[in-house]
């Protein structure tokens, strides 16, 4: 039997390194968290009185177990296991394990507008913040499937993310120019010209030119 001790399987490995910046969500990394189980609690006595049959129609029987943000935004408590919901547990009160494919618990998330996500608040704690629930809420179903269709345009705040990254140097150039390369020349899937921009920027990123480096050198970080 695992423990909370033990370490991290790979998919959450790889999800822990890029909440906190050590990484990137790449498609595979999303497609593998959306398709891995996770387990939400809800509160045993509020289960009781609203269970619904709306949970067949994609919305969860009760409100999960969460917090209050300082500014006022919701957040839940999301689980790699059963077995790290009871370690949260214990002691507190009586909680229902629901299990759920990552797919459904971050849709879930973004279209109820949760701020942000801890992840196993009981043992090595880390926090999902609102672009990395967008971006694990809202990937394109075809790109999941391996059809081959390109994945859905990134949102503003994903393109600002990569931006930050590249400026702060936590992003290295070929990395912001392979991530925004699936959009390269794909305009039409924005209709935000400063969102248009910012994508070529990313995607250009790593070219060179005849008398330095790269082709916007530091200019990268002035831009707006």
């Amino acid at each position: 039997m695992s423990s909370s001790s033990d370490a991290d399987d790979d998919v959450v490995g790889a999800l822990r390194s890029a909440a906190n910046g050590h990484g990137d969500l790449s498609h595979e990394l999303v497609r593998a968290v959306r398709a891995r189980a996770w387990t939400l609690a809800i509160a045993a006595a509020e289960i009781r009185t609203t269970w619904a049959k709306e949970f067949n129609l994609g919305s969860l029987p009760a409100t999960p177990v969460g917090y209050l943000l300082a500014d006022g935004g919701v957040g839940w408590y999301l689980f790699t296991a059963k077995s790290e919901r009871d370690l949260f547990d214990r002691g507190r009160q009586e909680l229902v394990a629901l299990e759920l494919p990552g797919a459904m618990v971050f849709s879930l998330a973004l279209t109820g507008e949760v701020a942000e996500v801890t992840v196993n608040p009981g043992s090595r704690p880390f926090n999902l913040q609102r672009a990395h629930i967008e971006t694990l809420g809202r990937i394109d179903e075809r790109a999941e499937t391996g059809s081959g269709a390109p994945p859905m345009a990134p949102s503003r705040v994903e393109i600002e993310l990569k931006l930050a990254g590249l400026i702060d140097g936590t992003l290295t150039r070929e990395q912001a120019s392979d991530w925004a390369r699936p959009w390269a020349t794909r305009h039409e899937a924005l209709d935000d010209r400063a969102m248009q921009e910012a994508l070529e920027l990313l995607y250009q990123a790593d070219s060179p030119t005849v008398d330095r480096p790269y082709l916007y050198g530091n200019s990268i970080s002035k831009r707006g």
